[in-house]
């Protein structure tokens, strides 16, 4: 993966995190209780997902 590639993932992952916590905070504030432990994994298996390198990925997973 690129530098250039790397820092745009890197940014997209930063800005879903905070979009999360920010939304997460929103909705609670609506509800009048706090649920952000699970909006916080929720965001960070996402942001994981997503910023994994693509090496760890078996390319034929199935040996094919």
């Amino acid at each position: 993966m690129s530098r250039l590639e790397s820092a745009i993932f890197t940014a997209a992952g930063i800005v879903l995190v905070l979009g999360g916590l920010a939304w997460s905070g929103w909705v609670a504030g609506h509800r009048g209780h706090t649920n952000v432990a699970a909006a916080l994994l929720v965001i960070v298996g996402a942001v994981a997902d997503h910023t994994a390198p693509r090496c760890l990925t078996p390319s034929r997973p199935f040996g094919g």
